[in-house]
């Protein structure tokens, strides 16, 4: 070699008389994976014969141990008589580069099987749905109001996959879209949760289902009605639970009940459980509807 600049010992991370002296070439290799050897020869060798090139290969830089990924573009620099008399190349450290373009691809493979959950949760909405309306028109507004359930929660899980889906808002924002007003008629209370992706969407469709009821038939129909939702970690996170306590007052002379299985007695009492493994225990007390739903903690929560 002629010419190695300083870059060189910021890449490889030692010095360049490491490389300069000697047989250039099998110092310069020996650095390299064994197995990324061969095709930086074979690109050298094209550069030989008068071809640019350009290859990528792993190192392991001696400066911290680290995995690095170079790409070097190799050039031939040819005289007057067109013969090539050197060869010239430009690397760059692409590891960066590779770790998007990996982490990308994951975040392909999670959105395709997202999409093809949600799809399957969404063919289940409608022929439930489908199977408990009377009307075209009850068809037709309770589809909407599941669909933009959903929609809410993929959303939020679209923004970061792998973050997870905070528990006080996924229920917060089904309250608020049907215009329930925090302190005045309802109240959360509960310690920080993340709960994982495939959970949200179920336990998202639940609290819809619960504050459709309490729309229709129970608290939020009454001037003095009032949720209560609270939440609590029952034991460890390996092994316990998440508690989750729906509790509707101000409905003492009104007294509501299951007049069908609609719905959100499906999901609440078939669906919910298949899906997340929930236990679920409704009652209909003088004061309003009490709902507890228990989670498996291990498998609801996100690590």
């Amino acid at each position: 070699w002629e010419y190695l600049s300083p870059a060189f010992e910021t890449m490889y991370g030692l010095p360049r008389e490491a490389v300069l002296q000697g047989d250039h070439l099998a110092a310069w290799t020996e650095l390299m994976l064994p197995e990324d050897r061969p095709r930086v020869l074979e690109g050298l060798a094209r550069a030989r014969q008068g071809e640019r090139d350009s290859f990528d290969f792993r190192i392991i830089r001696r400066s911290d141990g680290s995995l690095r990924w170079l790409r070097i573009r190799s050039f031939p620099m040819i005289d007057e008589t067109g013969r090539v008399q050197r060869i010239g190349g430009i690397s760059q450290d692409i590891t960066a580069l590779v770790s998007a373009t990996e982490h990308q691809k994951l975040l392909l493979a999670e959105l395709q099987h997202r999409v093809r959950n949600t799809l399957a949760v969404i063919r289940s909405i409608i022929r439930r749905t489908g199977d408990s309306s009377d009307s075209i028109e009850d068809f037709a507004s309770h589809l909407e109001g599941r669909i933009t359930a959903l929609s809410r929660v993929q959303s939020a899980i679209t923004r970061d996959p792998f973050a997870g889906f905070d528990l006080a808002q996924l229920i917060a924002d089904e309250l608020r879209a049907s215009a329930a007003r925090e302190d005045e008629q309802f109240s959360l209370a509960g310690p920080p949760l993340r709960i994982r992706a495939k959970a949200a969407e179920s336990i998202g469709l639940a609290v819809h289902e619960l504050v459709t009821n309490a729309l229709k038939f129970g608290a939020l129909t009454r001037p003095r009605g009032f949720i209560s939702i609270g939440w609590r970690l029952d034991g460890s996170e390996d092994s316990g639970w998440i508690v989750l306590d729906w509790s509707e007052t101000g409905m003492s002379g009104h007294p509501i009940a299951a007049h069908r299985q609609g719905f959100g007695t499906v999901l609440l009492e078939q669906m919910l459980p298949y899906d997340v493994g929930a236990r679920v225990t409704r009652r209909f007390e003088p004061s309003g509807l009490r709902c507890e739903i228990r989670l498996p903690a291990r498998d609801i929560l996100k690590r």
